[in-house]
């Protein structure tokens, strides 16, 4: 009895995982990180995220834990962003497209709290999930520059002229930043414990996609992300460094011959961010936090419960449009 009612829950969990699966590869295909309007891939995301989720995934974010942690802190949000916030936004008289919207994000931000349940079961759901998101990352980098070999006369014409076109904001998606990191790291590690042949070639193969999605923030002149990767490579190889000093040599040498290769390309980006920087400035971000709190520091309601969902604001980030959205969150 015991088995043959495990049977179609196991059935039911596996559906879920490749339902959330089948919605991430839609994503990397389709999707876009900042949808302007709701189209056919996103209905078919929120069909297939929803039966991702489940019953089961909705009371596994409600059920209490025992333990304090990430979960707990992320019920408490979810609590609170699911009330106080609405309250606050229509006693405002929001827009409440904008509204629905600003919750649609910030469900989005709790998706590991639905999801942990599921993944946790199994360590090979872990390394699957973690493919599925480097293949967003990949897709949507190859996805930019393919964009921009239609329209710049092939790839060279890309390395001469920089700066394709990236309306969706391809670019910009946190998951092309986690899969260069990610892929490099790899590449790096494969290097570090053991350099034989085949470590060798798996290596220069993680690094070439690795590099797929670095080409792409470079060609987009996206200074945030390029600091964090390159900061998160450098602190990775200070770490392998401390641990083990002459396993790092294979690695400052690698690095050595590829600042070699692509250094002049290398000196372009660099020209080109200084030119952006010199244009806009290095970032907009103190000011635009300033607005955010000169926007709620109104009145004893506003401190306490902010302006809720839907509220915009005048973002100097932005050109002092108004906008739903903060680049500090």
């Amino acid at each position: 009895m015991a088995e043959a009612a495990a049977a179609p829950r196991s059935a039911v969990t596996d559906g879920r995982f490749v339902a959330l699966l089948a919605a991430l590869l839609i994503y990397a295909a389709r999707g876009t990180p900042t949808p302007d309007v709701i189209g056919v891939p996103e209905i078919f995301m929120a069909i297939l995220l929803v039966l991702a989720v489940g019953p089961a995934g909705v009371l596994a974010a409600l059920h209490p834990v025992a333990h304090a942690g990430w979960m707990r802190a992320a019920q408490i949000l979810m609590l609170y962003g699911l009330s106080i916030p609405i309250l606050a936004g229509l006693a405002q008289g929001n827009d409440p497209a904008l509204m629905v919207r600003d919750m649609a994000a910030f469900l989005f931000l709790l998706l590991p709290l639905f999801f942990y349940p599921l993944v946790r079961q199994s360590p090979a759901r872990i390394v699957i999930l973690t493919m599925a998101a480097v293949t967003v990352g990949l897709a949507f980098s190859w996805r930019v520059l393919f964009s921009a070999f239609l329209t710049h006369d092939g790839f060279e014409g890309i390395l001469a002229r920089m700066h394709p076109a990236d309306p969706a904001y391809l670019a910009n998606a946190p998951t092309v930043l986690f899969t260069a990191l990610l892929l490099m790291g790899l590449a790096g590690l494969r290097l570090y414990v053991a350099p034989r042949p085949k470590a060798c070639v798996m290596a220069a193969a993680l690094a070439v996609l690795g590099a797929l999605p670095f080409v792409t923030m470079a060609l987009i002149l996206q200074r945030a992300s390029i600091g964090l990767g390159l900061a998160g490579l450098a602190f990775l190889l200070l770490v392998a460094f401390v641990r083990r000093p002459y396993r790092t040599v294979p690695l400052l040498l690698v690095v050595a011959c590829v600042l070699a290769v692509v250094g002049s390309w290398l000196g372009m980006v660099i020209n080109d961010l200084a030119a952006k920087t010199v244009a806009v400035g290095l970032n907009s971000r103190w000011q635009e936090a300033a607005a955010v709190l000169a926007r709620v520091d109104r009145d004893l309601m506003t401190v306490l419960c902010d302006r809720g969902w839907g509220a915009v604001i005048e973002s100097p980030a932005v050109g002092a449009y108004a906008v739903n959205f903060t680049h500090n969150l």
